[in-house]
């Protein structure tokens, strides 16, 4: 699955993922503990979280 950020990520600048960029999800938590979904990707090989509000899914033809 792939996502694209479409907001600014509250992170360290130097992982940051870049807003209107598509990046690989990872991993993702479902939302079981925290009680909302989070998808992780990487970014200068740190592993980041972002929220559903923060990006869109990208459809396998366009990715």
């Amino acid at each position: 699955m792939k996502i694209r950020i479409t907001d600014h990520i509250p992170v360290r600048e130097e992982i940051r993922p870049k807003e209107g960029e598509v990046y690989e999800v990872t991993d993702y938590d479902d939302g079981l503990i925290l009680g909302r979904r989070v998808y992780f990707v990487e970014v200068n090989g740190k592993r980041v979280g972002v929220l559903p509000r923060e990006c869109v899914i990208v459809p396998e033809v366009e990715a």
